[in-house]
């Protein structure tokens, strides 16, 4: 195990079965990042908190972060109940960089736990 503890600030977890959540970057056919470059050995079906967990247990990981993922779903918000159920249950992510549309919310919907919002300049805006 490593001496110094680290934090892994960009993760992304996703569950390609998720009946609300939709990431249009990993489905078939869907283009290469021309910043990221080739990206087909993460296009599994779901890569979830517990896979980071098992996969980093001996690396001295003490905390993760994770950042939008589930690019073309309708209700962003929904990504982070998503993974604020796995914070409660695993205890991991210990932080959420989510996005939101800068507007006021509707009544009813709340992105808590977030504490700040991302708004992507590399992602088209969803039609409001």
């Amino acid at each position: 195990m490593a001496g110094v503890p680290l934090v892994d600030t960009h993760v992304h977890f996703h569950d390609m079965s998720h009946p609300k959540l939709r990431y249009a970057w990993l489905e078939p056919g869907a283009p290469v990042d021309e910043v990221t470059g080739p990206d087909a050995a993460i296009r599994a079906q779901r890569y979830w908190a517990d896979d980071f967990l098992a996969e980093t247990r001996f690396h001295n990981v003490a905390k993760v972060v994770h950042v939008q993922a589930a690019i073309g779903s309708d209700d962003p918000v929904e990504e982070t109940r998503w993974l604020q159920d796995f914070a409660d249950r695993l205890g991991a992510p210990h932080g959420i960089v989510a996005y939101a549309e800068p507007r006021p919310p509707r009544r009813g919907r709340s992105a808590r736990p977030a504490r700040r919002v991302r708004q992507s300049a590399r992602h088209p805006r969803p039609a409001l």
